[in-house]
């Protein structure tokens, strides 16, 4: 029942999975591996309370192993109680002060924290906790991500860029850290190598449309202009309703001279944002006899 379930997961059904481990843990109620994968799915269902109830099961079976701490933690983490959190994985490094999993989680934990309160000292917590974790286990991609990340946000960029570089080269691969690689090499003007970086997140995570907006800024900064727009004209289709493609298009393709395309995008743009000034701007430099259409590029932004 319990290597079903976990095709059952494999397959996007819960439900049957779901099933298949209550059936494990009825026969082997000792299966700390069938509860463990209970646990998991009722939290990817963000089911909490029933989550809550085999954690306490876990707990009362084993009050000095850290793992049901740790899980105690996921089910207050994914209920909004990030404060309860903190302190279920304190209480797993009570247990075990040398768990690069704890400091994983507190990181990521502090990290939020940082996000959503604008903290810095929950910033730096977080850099401080995941530091822990990456020195007691280097090859970890998820500990180098979430350090990367505080360290973007402490603004400390050489390290994050070091340690970005350490998740995009871990097994299994951090697509999010080649997202945050390419925004660093765009910043720096590396255009080539955010060209890369974004296409490999693209790869596994499919057309983002977020990122390819910046796959295709990168193209633009970089004079490639014919791949640009063809980009950008992915974006068009992904998001129809949304100025900022069409405008970008615009002037990619006023770049590459090709100002009757741009005024057949512009127009396009216009019929389902009627009032966006930008689109209206780069039109009447492109009707206008007098103007000239060059100055609707503008800053690419």
């Amino acid at each position: 029942y319990y290597l079903r379930a976990a095709i059952y997961r494999s397959l996007e059904q819960p439900d049957e999975a779901e099933k298949d481990l209550l059936q494990a843990l009825s026969l082997r109620p000792e299966v700390d591996d069938a509860r463990s994968a209970l646990i998991d799915l009722y939290l990817y269902r963000k089911q909490t309370r029933k989550a809550l109830k085999y954690v306490e099961e876990e707990i009362d079976k084993e009050p000095q192993e850290p793992m049901p701490y740790l899980h105690l933690a996921d089910v207050h983490r994914t209920a909004g109680r990030h404060d309860q959190a903190i302190e279920a994985v304190n209480l797993a490094l009570e247990q075990d002060p040398n768990l690069p999993e704890a400091y994983i989680r507190l990181g990521e934990l502090w990290l939020e924290e940082g996000v959503r309160r604008g903290d810095h000292i929950a910033f730096e917590k977080a850099v401080t906790a995941l530091d822990s974790a990456a020195k007691m286990n280097p090859d970890s991609g998820r500990a180098a991500l979430a350090l990367g990340r505080a360290c973007l946000a402490v603004e400390d960029e050489e390290r994050a860029f070091l340690e970005l570089g350490r998740a995009a080269e871990a097994t299994p691969i951090q697509a999010e850290a080649h997202r945050l690689l390419g925004d660093l090499y765009q910043a720096r003007g590396d255009y080539a190598e955010a060209v890369t970086a974004y296409h490999i997140y693209l790869k596994l995570k499919g057309e983002v449309p977020a990122v390819l907006e910046q796959l295709g800024d990168a193209y633009f900064k970089s004079d490639n202009i014919e791949t640009a727009i063809a980009t950008y004209l992915q974006l068009v289709e992904l998001e129809p309703r949304r100025a900022t493609p069409y405008i970008k298009t615009a002037r990619a393709l006023i770049q590459a001279g090709e100002s009757r395309a741009a005024e057949r995008i512009c127009r396009r743009g216009l019929s389902l944002n009627p009032q966006n000034e930008a689109l209206q701007n780069i039109l009447v430099q492109l009707t206008d006899p007098v103007a000239n259409p060059e100055e609707a590029v503008g800053n690419h932004a």
